[in-house]
């Protein structure tokens, strides 16, 4: 579907939820009628206030974001003069009574002035900068250098990252390949930058300059000529694959997962949708007592949580969520017609990390909630991945084996885990440094984010170890994949100030059905490491099943 298409689809849905939402309106009017009458006769339990009040919340913190600002600023009136007199504890008076029908009156007469539509319509988001979504292969890369020599190296050596690369030697026919085939950026060497000028920016792609020279001048006019990123010849192929990485690692995350509570279905429907518009995968609940089993297996990024709601208030719920360990990281964003400061501060003291204003305006939504998500999803990276590689670090990673694992004997399918060595890795430090070492290792760490799938888990299980997931892969798939990484990763050239030279990694492999429980498998494959180790390095070895294991 276009782009033209999709947003046309996501206007349409848009106004079939305010015609919903009208016809609702009618509802709601004939059920003022009768507070009004209740009212009127002298005869009102505070069971009925409290309705009364949540109606004339809910309207309050949706009429704008249907086009009815008028109804959201008379219904707000009602509400906060009903809370003021259930916070007190004492029953109404008559003089009281007598106000809220009045305030009620306001309210009645607005809503018979609806109109079929409203005058007014919310303004559409656009797509969210935080959640991105490219059509094209994100992994195919022009080259534009007069020297094919450098071109070649260049090709060669990112090729083994899992990049496609088309080189031209002049900007003019690299250009016009641009306009046929879609990608997602251009290395172009500095001697090309007027050629840049007119690009068609449509495709999102990424201009990256590389240059001889590093003076300032240089770098500005890369800049101002759109230059995203410059790189100093002989270019670093660590800093290289980093900054290509960065492109196409934001066009590939994955969307924001986001699940909304409020107990009223057209607003909650209409969040979703404008959200599911930005790029978001959303949940919704209307009942709050029912959202634990969704909570466990929906894991969202961020919890959009009504403030009133019957039966359970959201205050109460997010209370229950944080006395829980599974869910204390989760962000809860309050989202309620609530205006008073010191409430808000209350739910926020109550286990929520923000607070959102109804009615709200869908495209302030859309950013408020894809940036708490972001920050969220960094804080919780910080705390399960290894900081230099950005792989999971070695106790998320052996979470992860009990889960797959766990996984693979319910659906009876197949899954290798195995661990990585980067051979003579000493000598590596000894000889160049720790902080060539390290980029070693970040050349792995590429390496194996790049070859593998994204149902694949990577770890960095310790120095200069590493541990690969393979769902869904038996002995014989394993053994193909890792001995083609193997041989990619020796291809890898390594640069040390002037000088360049290469590594090798050893590799041991177990499988399941063939072992059934994680610590079984880890030990196997650790052992398989060490015969690798110990038959010359630079190769990759399966576990075989000692005579225990057969027996078992």
């Amino acid at each position: 579907m276009t782009v033209d298409a999709t947003n046309l689809l996501f206007e349409e849905r848009l106004r079939a939820l305010r015609r919903a939402y009208i016809e609702q309106l009618w509802k709601t009017s004939a059920e003022l009628d009768l507070h009004l009458q209740n009212l009127q006769s002298g005869q009102y339990p505070i069971e009925d206030l409290e309705q009364l009040r949540l109606t004339a919340h809910g309207l309050a913190g949706s009429g704008a974001t249907y086009g009815f600002s008028t109804i959201s600023e008379t219904a707000g009136r009602l509400d906060r003069y009903i809370q003021s007199i259930l916070e007190s504890k004492i029953s109404a008076t008559q003089t009281q009574l007598n106000y809220i029908s009045a305030l009620l009156n306001d309210l009645r007469a607005v809503l018979a002035k609806l109109p079929s539509e409203p005058a007014s319509t919310p303004a559409i988001p656009n797509e969210s900068p935080a959640v991105p979504r490219f059509p094209h292969d994100v992994r195919r890369i022009v080259i534009c250098d007069p020297d094919p020599l450098t071109s070649d190296d260049i090709a060669r050596q990112i090729a083994n990252y899992g990049y496609s690369v088309d080189i031209f030697s002049s900007a003019e026919a690299a250009i016009d390949h641009i306009g046929t085939t879609a990608h997602s950026a251009i290395i172009s060497d500095i001697s090309f930058i007027n050629s840049w000028q007119n690009l068609n920016t449509s495709q999102h792609l990424q201009l990256l300059f590389t240059a001889t020279s590093d003076d300032f001048a240089t770098r500005l006019k890369a800049v101002r000529a759109g230059g995203v990123a410059f790189l100093t010849k002989p270019i670093d192929l660590g800093a290289l694959i980093d900054t290509l990485d960065t492109f196409t690692a934001a066009r590939e995350m994955e969307p924001y997962r986001i699940l909304i509570i409020d107990d009223q279905p057209l607003l909650a429907a209409t969040y979703a949708t404008t959200l599911r518009q930005a790029g978001m995968v959303v949940s919704t609940v209307t009942n709050p007592l029912r959202v634990m089993s969704t909570l466990g297996e929906f894991h969202p990024d961020v919890l959009l949580l009504d403030m009133y709601m019957p039966g359970c208030t959201g205050i109460e719920l997010a209370t229950v969520l944080r006395q829980q360990a599974t869910f204390v990281g989760i962000p809860i964003v309050f989202l309620s017609a609530e205006t008073q400061l010191d409430r808000q501060m209350d739910a926020l003291k109550r286990g929520g990390d923000d607070f959102l204003t109804k009615p709200i305006q869908l495209d302030h939504l859309v950013t408020a909630v894809a940036s708490r998500a972001q920050r969220a999803r960094l804080l919780r990276s910080a705390m399960v991945r290894d900081s230099l590689t950005g792989l999971y670090n070695h106790t998320t990673t052996k979470e992860h084996l009990k889960r797959e694992l766990a996984r693979a004997a319910r659906q009876d399918r197949p899954l290798t885990f195995a661990m990585i060595d980067i051979d003579h890795f000493k000598r590596v430090n000894d000889t160049y440094g720790h902080v060539v070492g390290d980029q070693v290792i970040k050349s792995l760490s590429r390496l194996l984010q790049q070859r593998l799938r994204k149902t694949d888990i990577i770890g960095r299980y310790g120095g200069e170890e590493f541990a690969i997931i393979l769902p869904d892969t038996d002995t014989v798939g394993a053994a193909k994949l890792l001995d083609e990484i193997r041989e990619r990763f020796s291809q890898v050239r390594q640069n040390a100030d002037d000088m360049a030279f290469s590594s090798s990694i050893s590799c041991g492999f177990a499988s399941f059905p063939e072992r059934s429980d994680a610590a079984t498998l880890v030990s196997a494959a650790d052992r398989a490491l060490y015969d690798a180790k110990h038959a010359g390095r630079n190769c990759v070895m399966q576990a075989v099943l000692d005579q225990a294991e057969r027996a078992s």
